[in-house]
């Protein structure tokens, strides 16, 4: 080996270090004004999306990469997949995330205090409804208003998955579950019944 090339790769080490450090220090620099565009920003747009979704089901995590510049918040509210978990709380929330999650498999979630429209808005999309869950801490009258919409929209659950229902009531009160109202297929996996109810016919 002679020397030129053994001082080439003894400095060699020595220059990434500095690279490194340059970097570094360069990441660490606050920005001097407005949303400065860091390494970060030259990302693929895929890329960006795939680390967005890690964080997806952490609370307000979406709500905050879109609030952080322009063109985060464009990827976000054009990614159907992030828009999928449907709470049913505030009805004109939920018929956004209905509209943005395009025709994306739904996750979603009823209780006593979810507005019938918005059970109905949500029950329109029955064939995307991938897991679905309903409960209530009153009278089993709500279980059965949900499952008499469900019956007259005569909507297939083509995607569903996961049914959960359950309800807090008196033991003398019993909620009938009716196949025909689901229209079940063979994807579904999980169907746990909770407290009172009886089957009614397959």
């Amino acid at each position: 080996m002679d020397k030129r090339t053994h001082s080439e790769l003894v400095q060699r080490p020595k220059d990434e270090d500095l690279t490194i450090h340059a970097v570094i220090e360069q990441a660490e620099e606050p920005p001097s004004s407005g949303n400065r565009c860091t390494h970060i920003s030259k990302l693929p747009n895929e890329t960006l999306l795939v680390i967005f979704m890690v964080m997806k089901d952490d609370k307000g995590s979406v709500s905050a990469i879109a609030r952080t510049c322009h063109h985060w918040r464009s990827l976000v509210i054009g990614a159907p997949l992030f828009w999928t978990n449907i709470r049913g709380f505030k009805h004109k929330y939920t018929l956004l995330l209905l509209d943005r999650s395009k025709l994306a498999p739904l996750d979603v979630e009823f209780d006593s205090f979810t507005p019938t429209a918005t059970i109905l808005a949500t029950l329109n999309h029955f064939e995307r409804i991938r897991t679905l869950s309903i409960g209530w801490q009153s009278a089993t009258s709500a279980l059965n208003k949900a499952q008499e919409l469900l019956s007259n929209l005569n909507r297939e659950a083509i995607l569903l998955e996961d049914l959960s229902i359950g309800a807090c009531t008196d033991r003398s009160e019993h909620f009938t579950f009716s196949f025909d109202a689901f229209r079940l297929t063979s994807r579904l996996h999980t169907l746990p019944l909770r407290h009172s109810f009886r089957l009614g016919r397959l």
